[in-house]
């Protein structure tokens, strides 16, 4: 039967401090007395007189319980189990020499004039005493009564102490019960002191805040000192401790934080590296990272029983994309598709219309989440001959690209997108600030959407496709190759898709100012802007923006 300690009494006695700390209650071995019988775990120490000892089966405080019936001259006792030359090991109560904890009995007096209680004796590695705290016994004045009630004992144990032995004592002509008997642990925890987030190594941009932990118990932590490697960068003195750090400078970084106690107490937490980038969410055209296919099938806007009706998705290999790096270079076609089937084309064979549009999505889910940071995706269009007015197929149906950002719930059943249409020779740049939950699913990349076209059509090469390369924040520079052509001057000189280039002249080396001559947006191509060879003189020069 199991014992338990009554609540009541035992919060009267113990207040709110124990509930508020959640201290745990150890039991000594049967401190419940559930194993019945007269010789388990508690024995017997036949001194003086006669008396009962049991374990009543029915009642208890609920259950089962021990009881001492002394009809002897003297006071009575019963001993611990592992008897006079073993005493029990503090190790195993979960306690430890020096401190001062608090034991705790379940008690009632069945008859008689006296109460009951205990003595505990304490004992060095090769069992010789090293203390005792001779009798607990409370005084029988108010106590008299047949009420189970909780007594509690503030116990210090002596230093050098190794090992207990726990004995109940009792008076002549009593009958008394006990239950629960134990050693109440406090909770308890030394100064620690943690930095939370970012995590070791993390890339971080040059504002973002530091999080730390530091419990002490008892007592309390009364300062968190941020640092960076020896610099302080501030302090916070009620929990939850935070710094936001703000102008950080480029680069790797040390981060730790010192915590203080009220006891005067200080500790100091491991290093976490951080590595702060100018944008750690800013993503370009990389083909070095892990690049996936899936594909939606739709009807076309022919299709006379569901027009334009989604039919399926799944994921699909990425060379069937018909997407595909050179270098840094990706290059996005119309998809095909080399099953003759009545279901992809409305006539069988080479060169007939696509039945279905393939909406196919070439893109990268960044390992692990990215949730609630505002991330960028960018990259520079070098090329996009597959938007036309006349890049059609034979049914009137064309193509387009977008780059995207979507954020998936869970389990894929939703999703925010932003996207932006690829303009020939600019770059792109599209941000979305996700959602704060690390089970979504965070993806970005390019959706091809268009019809199916048979692999060797011979139409399929003049659809076009888009060519995009990843984001250059510095431009080459260039260098002016003039030639003359009658008279007429062509200034030549290469350039960079996402930049613009301003041909700019003046007549005179010592003018303050220059004209401009004429601008155009680069390409990737060769830039061959003109002008009169009639003037007389001119210095020209290019500006890259």
């Amino acid at each position: 039967m199991k014992s338990l300690i009554k609540s009541l009494a035992l919060c009267a006695l113990l207040g709110a401090a124990a509930t508020a700390s959640a201290d745990t209650t150890n039991l000594f071995p049967n401190g419940n007395f559930s194993n019945p019988g007269p010789t388990a775990d508690w024995v017997e120490n036949n001194c003086c007189g006669n008396f009962i000892y049991n374990y009543p089966t029915t009642g208890g405080n609920p259950g089962g319980y021990g009881t001492i019936n002394n009809q002897g001259p003297t006071d009575y006792y019963g001993i611990w189990v592992n008897g006079d030359s073993v005493p029990l090991t503090l190790a195993s109560m979960g306690v430890a020499a020096g401190q001062t904890y608090t034991f705790v009995e379940d008690m009632k007096i069945i008859s008689g004039p006296t109460i009951g209680g205990f003595k505990i004796d304490f004992f060095d590695g090769a069992a010789g005493l090293v203390g005792s705290t001779g009798d607990l016994r409370p005084s029988i004045v108010g106590h008299n009564t047949t009420n189970w009630e909780t007594y509690s004992f503030p116990i210090t144990i002596p230093a050098g102490a190794a090992g207990m032995k726990i004995v109940p004592l009792w008076g002549q002509l009593s009958e008394v019960a006990f239950d629960n008997i134990g050693v109440i642990i406090p909770t308890t925890s030394p100064l620690s002191a943690a930095i939370t987030s970012p995590v070791n190594l993390a890339t971080v941009p040059t504002n973002f805040t530091i999080n730390a932990s530091a419990t002490v118990l008892p007592g309390a932590v009364t300062n968190v000192a941020f640092y960076d490697g020896s610099t302080l960068l501030g302090n916070a003195t009620t929990s939850p401790f935070s710094f936001a750090a703000t102008g950080i400078s480029v680069g790797s970084h040390s981060l730790k934080v010192v915590a203080k106690a009220n006891n005067g107490g200080s500790v100091t937490s491991s290093v976490v590296t951080v590595n702060v980038v100018a944008d750690p969410y800013l993503f370009t055209v990389d083909p070095s990272k892990t690049w996936n296919g899936f594909m939606n099938v739709f009807n076309t806007p022919q299709d006379l029983t569901n027009p334009n009706g989604y039919v399926f998705g799944q994921a699909w290999g990425t060379a069937d994309l018909r997407a595909s790096y050179s270098g840094s270079s990706l290059t996005l076609s119309p998809n095909t598709i080399g099953d003759p089937a009545g279901f992809w084309y409305v006539n069988t064979g080479n060169g007939s219309v696509g039945n279905k549009s393939m909406d196919a999505s070439f893109y990268v889910e960044p390992a692990g989440s990215l949730p609630g940071v505002t991330m960028t995706f960018a990259g520079t269009v070098l090329a996009n001959t597959l938007v036309s007015g006349s890049n059609t197929n034979p049914a009137g149906n064309g193509w387009t690209c977008v780059a995207f950002i979507k954020d998936f719930a869970p389990d894929f059943s939703s999703s925010v997108v932003v996207t932006t249409p690829l303009t020939n020779g600019t770059t792109f740049r599209i941000s979305l600030a996700t959602i704060n939950d690390p089970a979504r699913h965070i993806q970005y990349g390019f959706e091809t959407i268009g019809p199916c076209v048979w692999a060797t059509d011979s139409a399929l090469a003049g659809y076009g496709n888009v060519q995009v390369g990843p984001l250059v924040s510095t431009p080459t520079a260039v260098t002016i190759t003039p030639s003359l052509s009658g008279a007429t001057l062509k200034l030549s000189f290469p350039t960079q898709a996402g930049f613009t280039y301003t041909v700019q002249y003046k007549t005179n080396l010592t003018d303050v100012s220059w004209s401009t001559l004429t601008a155009t947006n680069g390409t990737g191509a060769t830039a061959v802007p003109t002008t009169t060879a009639n003037n007389p003189r001119r210095f020209y020069r290019v500006s890259i923006q």
